[in-house]
């Protein structure tokens, strides 16, 4: 029982949280969307803990193609909202919008830009890169 109210509950805070950024774009309230945002980042950030996938010293070489995924697929998740953004902007003349769907991309190219870079760091730390 706990389990389907834990999934009840998950999508229900999915489906608010995917609403009010509707309304948020269609009222073109970036402060909302800002919020709503950082809501998401918040939300997903709590998913990965409970599965157990955040990169950790000690558990990098058993999570390490489970959390390589999951960033993959939140990067793809976050890089087709950010055009559904500037979709939206373009198609309702709205050039806050896409101002705010360009510093999306901003982000998810420096969020790459990171994972690049701890993975370098990581590969050298448990010796894949042999010297």
């Amino acid at each position: 029982m706990n389990r389907i109210v834990s999934w009840v509950a998950l999508f229900a805070v999915a489906i608010g949280i995917l609403a009010g950024t509707w309304a948020a774009v269609m009222m073109e309230n970036l402060r909302l969307l800002t919020y709503l945002l950082l809501a998401l980042a918040l939300f997903l950030f709590w998913i990965w803990r409970k599965m157990n996938v955040i990169i950790d010293e000690r558990l990098v070489l058993i999570y390490e193609k489970t959390a390589v995924r999951t960033l993959e697929i939140s990067i793809l998740i976050l890089f087709l909202f950010s055009v559904f953004i500037l979709g939206i902007g373009h198609w309702e003349d709205a050039p806050a919008l896409l101002d705010q769907g360009f510093a999306m991309i901003q982000n998810i190219l420096l969020i790459i830009l990171v994972f690049i870079i701890f993975g370098f760091y990581y590969s050298r730390k448990f010796g894949v890169f042999d010297e």
